[in-house]
């Protein structure tokens, strides 16, 4: 997932603001800085990232942003 995030994004910075974790689910609340590799367009914006664990290992992992429209503009989407 990661691998294919940094082909599309150059972060500059990603804060994690706070951590929610229940049973086998991690909800991390972040902060993101960057810019679209395509277009140099940046975001600044909150983002959420879910992580599913099975046997002490990630499953699945989903990143949510906070803004769609924003980051498909960014990428260069209309």
């Amino acid at each position: 997932m990661y691998a294919k995030t940094v082909e599309y994004w150059d972060f500059e910075q990603t804060i994690p603001a706070e951590y929610v974790c229940e049973r086998e689910v991690v909800v991390a609340l972040n902060h993101v800085a960057g810019s679209a590799r395509s277009t140099g367009i940046r975001i600044d914006m909150p983002l959420v990232a879910v992580w599913r664990f099975e046997d002490h290992k990630i499953r699945h992992a989903r990143i949510i942003p906070y803004d769609v429209h924003e980051m498909r503009m960014a990428l260069g989407f209309k």
